[in-house]
């Protein structure tokens, strides 16, 4: 895992060039504290620049950029597979001088080309420059982000955004208020900065020395459908907790140690129990507890000692409130992701031992499991038939029947698909407020003929996963020079999932995780209730408004609803930008 910044030129490198090349690499120190690279080509017009956390091999062997059959890589990320993949090559006639994913990788790419990148189970962002042309590829989920812009002197990428804004000293630009404090998130990997966006998932982006542009995605999510598709029987368990432990094991590949971040969930208790049972691998594990509701220690300690694991449980301070300059400090841009923080704070407690760790993240968007999908389904008619919602409510209105049903129908029913999907997210905290955000379109919301299931799942998968949880998850860990691996976000598992009618995984939330728990512990330590890392929301006044159309939205909000206390917390967080 480490830092990648670099460029490509239109024109002959300077010395003042490469000076701030090393200047903006040395910035992410952070990110590879474990070894520092430079490699550039001045009458090519390319610099690549690399700050290394040792992983796998831990000699100089493995340190980039790395060269071999006239390629330059810098690489961010784990290839998990890299053996097996090594293993071809050698019987290809290849050889390797090193232990590491990275020299697999380029041998990869002169065996297969680019399209290399189909065969890989890992997470990764990279440079590499071959043919006298630099390829930018992202990972199948956007584990790890690349961050880059271009302009009419070429292009500019690195692993955190502050890179390049510092570098070409670029200014903010006007984000869709309105958007952002109704998600918590920017849309398609914009930053609020001038031109700088984040590669998208599972996309290869290649600009040769003109300057031309080409995208390629390489990797979609297979789409998950309501037909009479395969059941949750022994067969599908077994062919899935398969696939499950094969992304386990290859994700414990490691030259320093593991650990593994426990909730109360099912996701994180699947990952400890197949490690347990299948692997027999004993790892020590780590709980993040908020005070009253949102601690978890309780039922984590009775699961570790059924496991006879070890397990760690860290208290965050008591009435925490929500700290937005810390949050742009960790994302540079309005992200309001506060498990960033948690992470943050769990890695620094460990990192002097842990390099690596295990996290259940993507068990929710791999089995359906988030609590608004099964209101979805739950109220699908309403959902897919607009117009007969709309009419119903229209008469509803007209007879002035007024009750909690009602109004219920009023608020999540009528209206866009966009703003079905705000009040989705943030539940009735906008009820007084719904004429400021009822003509909120997003973009990205995709249709799939009339299933609007369908499209919130797609909508979750290539905006809310990548730009919000993921990048939260990387950049809390990185700071603190700590990666995090997570099984579930395996494309073999989701194409497994999308076998399976959609009606298997929404009557029951995580029934395929239930399933296979229960065959190697007692129910009662399989618990449905998930918290994760999610850090409580104290805040409950917007702090010095900038923009007149949140002027008397404070006053309307119920301010100790979680949803409302969000919703501030994001306009204070949109202000502490700009101001």
């Amino acid at each position: 895992m480490c830092g990648i910044f670099g460029f490509f030129l239109n024109r002959k490198l300077n010395d003042l060039d490469i000076i701030k090349g090393k200047k903006q690499t040395e910035y992410l120190n952070h990110r590879g504290p474990d070894g520092k690279g430079f490699s550039y080509i001045k009458d090519k017009g390319l610099f690549l620049g690399h700050t290394r956390l040792s992983i796998l091999d831990l000699s100089s062997k493995a340190n980039q950029p790395m060269k071999k059959h006239n390629m330059i890589i810098s690489f961010n990320g784990e290839i998990y597979n890299f053996l097996e993949i090594k293993n071809f090559l050698i019987s290809k006639g290849y050889s390797f001088f090193s232990k590491s994913d990275t020299e697999v990788l380029l041998s990869a790419f002169h065996y297969w080309g680019v399209d290399a990148v189909k065969k890989l189970d890992g997470m990764f962002s990279i440079a590499l420059y071959k043919n006298r042309k630099i390829f930018l590829i992202s990972d199948y989920f956007l584990e790890k982000p690349l961050f880059y812009y271009s302009n009419d002197e070429g292009v500019f990428f690195s692993s955190e955004p502050k890179c390049i804004i510092n570098i070409l000293g670029l200014k903010k630009k006007n984000l869709n208020i309105i958007n952002f404090v109704a998600l918590g998130f920017i849309q398609d990997g914009k930053t609020g900065f001038y031109n700088i966006n984040s590669l998208p998932q599972a996309s290869i982006i290649e600009f040769d020395k003109k300057k031309n542009k080409k995208i390629k995605k390489y990797w979609r999510f297979p789409i998950n459908k309501f037909s009479e598709k395969r059941k949750i029987d022994s067969q599908f368990l077994d062919e899935f907790t398969d696939l499950l432990i094969l992304s386990i094991k290859r994700r414990l590949r490691s030259d320093v140690n593991l650990g593994l971040f426990l909730s109360s969930g099912v996701d994180s208790k699947l990952i400890a129990t197949l490690m347990k049972f299948e692997l027999k691998k004993n790892i020590d594990t780590f709980t993040f507890s908020f005070p009253g509701s949102y601690d978890e220690s309780g039922d984590v300690r009775s699961f570790c000692n059924y496991l006879n694991i070890n397990n760690r449980n860290f208290y965050s301070p008591k009435n925490r409130d929500f700290d937005e300059k810390l949050l742009l400090n960790i994302f540079s841009y309005p992200n309001d992701n506060t498990t960033s923080i948690s992470i943050n704070t769990m890695c620094k407690s460990i990192k002097k031992k842990y390099k690596v760790i295990i996290s259940g993240v993507g068990g929710d968007e791999l089995t359906i499991g988030y609590n608004k999908y099964h209101f979805i389904k739950k109220f699908s008619y309403l959902y897919n038939n607009p117009n007969f919602s709309n009419v119903l409510v229209n008469l509803i209105n007209l007879f002035g029947i007024n009750s909690k049903k009602t109004n219920l129908l009023n608020y999540y029913f009528r209206g866009s698909k966009s703003w079905k999907l705000t009040a989705l997210k943030n539940g009735n905290s906008l009820k007084f407020n719904k004429d400021l955000f009822e003509s909120i379109s997003f973009n990205s919301l995709r249709d799939n003929s009339g299933c609007f299931l369908t499209d919130i799942l797609n909508f979750d998968l290539e905006q809310t996963l990548p730009f919000s949880y993921l990048s939260a998850i990387d950049r809390g860990s990185m700071r603190e020079s700590v990666e995090i691996r997570t099984p579930f976000l395996n494309k073999l598992l989701f194409e497994k999932v999308s076998e399976l009618d959609i009606s298997n995984l929404i009557k029951n939330q995580k029934i395929l995780f239930k399933k296979i728990l229960s065959r190697y512990i007692p129910q009662k330590l399989i618990n449905d209730k998930k918290r994760g890392f999610v850090q409580p929301v104290y805040t409950s006044k917007i702090k010095k408004n900038r923009f007149k159309k949140f002027s008397n939205l404070s006053n309307k909000l119920e301010k100790e609803d979680y949803n409302s206390k969000k919703i501030i917390s994001r306009i204070n967080l949109v202000n502490s930008f700009y101001n």
